[in-house]
């Protein structure tokens, strides 16, 4: 389909100051669109953040878990109560009082959180999924949704991984199991209503529909 259900939430992962290296300029205008285009359409957004393990909780956690004890650069991350573990705040002045904000600490923003029961609160049957990284907590979210029954769209280019190999290799996987889609056609799918015919906006950006498993 070329439209958006109505029963479809933004989900917007790990986009927190400790990735700034990865995050680009084009990756933020990309989820800007994204979210102001979801507010036009009156579609829940969900913001996803991760917590790395708390001192002294580490060392009791199985190591061969997926809980986010590890970090990808060797030095903590994410660290709750730091500037870190905050959203980068290019997108941390869009989050409104609306928005579901959701910690977690594991890859998967379902595992031991309450995104599931908020999504179900809302009626929830499709996810548009955007953030990082595309091959550890993007991608086990996508599975962990799916199991649930979820539809997922994967944005590809509002999404980052540590390399350009894993990011390739992560949406390949992905493709196997979720649909991917540009930022312009995602944002042209979501102004277009069951009728076919196309919402405008005027704060979606004029160019905007013009946007031509590392492991933890």
């Amino acid at each position: 389909n070329n439209y958006i259900s109505q029963m479809t939430a933004l989900i917007i992962i790990d986009m927190q100051n400790d990735f700034k290296n990865i995050i680009t300029e084009q990756m933020t205008d990309n989820i800007t669109s994204l979210i102001n285009t979801a507010r036009c359409r009156k579609m829940p957004i969900v913001w996803i953040y991760s917590i790395y393990g708390d001192p002294g909780i580490v060392n009791s956690i199985d190591p061969t878990s997926d809980r986010l004890d590890g970090t990808h650069t060797g030095k903590p991350m994410c660290v709750r109560h730091t500037d870190g573990c905050k959203i980068v705040p290019e997108l941390n002045s869009l989050i409104s009082s609306k928005d579901v904000l959701i910690e977690k600490n594991y890859y998967s923003a379902f595992k031991q959180t309450r995104l599931f029961n908020a999504l179900q609160k809302k009626n929830i049957t499709d996810l548009i999924i955007c953030g990082l990284t595309v091959n550890t907590c993007v991608m086990a979210t996508t599975k962990s949704a799916i199991e649930k029954g979820y539809k997922v769209t994967i944005v590809n280019d509002s999404c980052a991984a540590f390399s350009p190999v894993k990011l390739e290799t992560g949406i390949k996987q992905l493709e196997l199991m979720a649909t991917i889609k540009s930022t312009a056609n995602m944002l042209q799918n979501m102004l277009t209503v069951a009728s076919g015919s196309t919402i405008i906006y005027d704060v979606i950006k004029q160019d905007a529909l013009a946007i031509d498993f590392e492991q933890i």
